[in-house]
């Protein structure tokens, strides 16, 4: 079941043993997905939407711009850039399509590139890429899915020699720990990039442009978090039928740009304090449209994670699970203690476990970890052959 759904997770097992409402104990693991709008939020697109001005002359506007006036175009006449806006010109969003020019998507993903044209969540959508994250790209666009996927493969094609080796050394460990067979780089990426989800919203195959596009936003990402609780659920029922009392999590943002959008969606998830999505912890909703990004977090549950031993639990922080510790008793201190040991151990490391690397020691506990319950597997599987 691990080899269906999970091959590609950014997970963490938590240090420490939790305890239920009644008393017993288990383990828990934590599963981190995105969910990104893609136009100003990762990168400030050049392509432009078409309005006429009151001499009927076509302009472009930007999509920043238009996150702006949208709501006034149609509605009032209104000044920009010189120009008196009356309304949409003719087919005013021909290059959020695919049909005029099948690859102007990757083509302004290469200008954006080009001339740095980097927002907010660019570094956070990089990072996961770098570690394999399932993500899904949610956006008002009218792209198909296979032609947004090109556009982030162009992304990846410009990683540095850094970034494309952690990408690759992540791809690899969890091909490894889900005994998937490894052939080439490129296959590896290939298929991590078949997990992932590509929506945009106004795209032929869905409808074309909806009405709302915020509710078709809305109704995206729930199909993306229906998704992401079924493969917590799926590794919880994996881990259970080991013998153990496991609780796997996932916890799931989202980051827009738009300011309908985000109002929208903070609506939505307000509401979602339910049993629909049963492994989903939390929600959070970065808001990158103002100086300033806005993180809200929307806690599914009442009753937080309670440890029968004192122990700090690893923080999420703005998407990016850290795996250092805070000791007990220290958490205001400036000098702070980590589970790499006192500061002379920091400072002179002996040997790989000591060194301040979090992605090399989370992976090291998680190979162990996996390897001792494939032993454990195996000497079931033995006995139960010798028992019959």
């Amino acid at each position: 079941m691990i080899k269906k759904f999970n091959q590609y997770l950014n997970e963490e097992y938590l240090d420490g043993q939790f305890k239920d409402q009644s008393g017993s104990d288990y383990k828990v693991y934590q599963l981190l997905y995105y969910a990104f709008d893609w136009d100003d939020n990762i990168l400030h697109m050049p392509t432009e939407i078409f309005l006429l001005n009151d001499k009927g002359e076509e302009v472009g506007m930007s999509t920043q711009d238009f996150a702006k006036y949208r709501s006034l175009i149609g509605i009032e006449d209104f000044d920009y850039n010189q120009n008196i806006i009356v309304g949409f010109a003719n087919d005013s969003f021909r290059y959020f399509r695919d049909q005029v020019d099948p690859n102007i998507f990757v083509k302004d993903v290469q200008k954006a590139l080009d001339n740095d044209m980097r927002a907010k969540s660019y570094n956070k959508f990089i990072k996961c890429l770098t570690t394999g994250s399932l993500f899904a790209i949610i956006t008002a666009r009218g792209h198909e899915p296979e032609t947004m996927r090109r556009g982030i493969e162009e992304v990846i094609k410009r990683f540095s020699s850094i970034e494309r080796t952690s990408m690759l050394d992540h791809l690899k460990l969890f091909a490894h720990l889900f005994n998937k067979k490894i052939t080439s780089d490129e296959e590896l990426i290939s298929n991590y990039l078949d997990l992932c989800e590509y929506i945009g919203v106004s795209a032929p195959s869905r409808g074309g442009k909806p009405d709302n596009p915020e509710k078709a936003k809305e109704d995206s990402f729930l199909e993306f978090v229906d998704k992401c609780n079924s493969f917590a659920k799926e590794l919880e029922d994996d881990f259970n039928d080991r013998g153990e009392n496991w609780r796997v999590i996932a916890k799931i943002g989202f980051s827009d740009d738009d300011p309908g959008n985000v109002k929208h969606m903070d609506d939505v998830l307000k509401e979602l304090h339910n049993e629909t999505y049963s492994n989903v912890k939390e929600f959070y909703l970065f808001d990158t449209g103002g100086e300033d990004t806005q993180k809200t977090v929307f806690p599914k549950y009442d009753t937080p994670l309670v440890k029968t031993e004192e122990s700090i639990v690893k923080n999420f922080k703005d998407f990016v699970l850290e795996t250092s510790h805070q000791t007990p008793g220290l958490e205001s201190s400036v000098m702070k203690s980590t589970q790499f040991g006192n500061m002379a151990g920091q400072l002179n490391p002996s040997s790989p476990i000591n060194r301040q690397d979090d992605f090399y020691n989370q992976f090291r506990r998680q190979v162990d970890y996996l390897a001792k319950n494939k032993e454990i597997t195996k000497d079931m599987k033995k006995r139960k052959k010798s028992s019959k």
